[in-house]
């Protein structure tokens, strides 16, 4: 309470407002951020919940560095500190690496990837 620094943003004032009001947004209602909202609600239930959402993001994860370690890359941190949603590799030592062009070739398959 009280800490935000924008007036805008401040999300206990909008909670508050919300409990004082029936539900009232405190400006105009954000409709398309809620209705984007209920929609993506209603696809994480008919995929099977969050549960179901996190095995799926677990698996892929592994999957994805199973591949990375075959081609060389080493994970950032250890197996057993891994989150299923982002994942840092190190650039392998490999002198026939170019990271410019893994980048593209990634990105020619629709994956983004960021240096860091």
């Amino acid at each position: 309470k009280g800490r935000s620094r924008s007036l805008s943003l401040d999300l206990y004032a909008q909670w508050r407002c919300m409990e004082d009001n029936h539900g009232k947004w405190r400006f105009t209602s954000p409709t398309h951020a809620v209705l984007a909202f209920a929609q993506a609600l209603k696809e994480l239930a008919q995929k099977g919940g969050v549960n179901a959402r996190y095995q799926r993001y677990r698996n892929n994860q592994r999957r994805l560095v199973a591949g990375m370690r075959a081609l060389g890359f080493r994970p950032l941190l250890d197996d057993s500190l891994h989150s299923p949603i982002i994942t840092a590799f190190y650039s392998p030592d490999a002198p026939q690496y170019r990271f410019h062009t893994f980048y593209q070739k990634l990105k020619d398959q629709g994956f983004v990837i960021y240096p860091g």
